[in-house]
């Protein structure tokens, strides 16, 4: 029984199972558990207004703004299509001491290759995602 501390620590499989209530906490709302996070971190950003287009189109901003000072980086904001990823840039820096830049890659599935048992339930996307976010991170 060591290395068990009444009901601290256990995460969403077990409040799953068991029910997630507790110290004032609705079971089941919306946001709570960290699989709500993750679904809401692989949807596409809305880049209605910014940059869109091919890789060639970023390699010429990116020789445009080079060496200019942060508010030139804002142009490269927008959705870039790579033979086999989409690149987005969601946020960019606006100076040294702001918050970082925000870009994420989406691979198709079929350009990924993992074999599609891997989200068969919802365990299984998750170790999938976690083992893609310590390998990126």
């Amino acid at each position: 029984m060591s290395g068990r501390g009444k009901g601290r620590g256990k995460g969403w499989y077990y409040k799953e199972l068991y029910g997630g209530g507790g110290r004032g906490k609705s079971a089941g709302r919306k946001g709570d558990s960290p699989m709500d996070m993750q679904d809401d971190a692989c949807m596409l950003a809305d880049v209605s207004g910014s940059q869109t287009g091919s890789s060639n189109d970023l390699r010429q901003v990116l020789q445009r703004i080079d060496g200019k000072s942060y508010p030139a980086y804002n142009d490269i904001a927008g959705t870039y299509k790579f033979p086999h990823f989409l690149l987005l840039v969601d946020r960019i820096q606006k100076d040294p001491y702001a918050l970082p830049s925000r870009v994420r890659v989406r691979v198709d599935w079929a350009d990924a290759g993992f074999p599609q048992n891997c989200v068969a339930s919802r365990s299984r996307r998750t170790a999938l995602c976690d083992y893609l976010t310590r390998a990126f991170w």
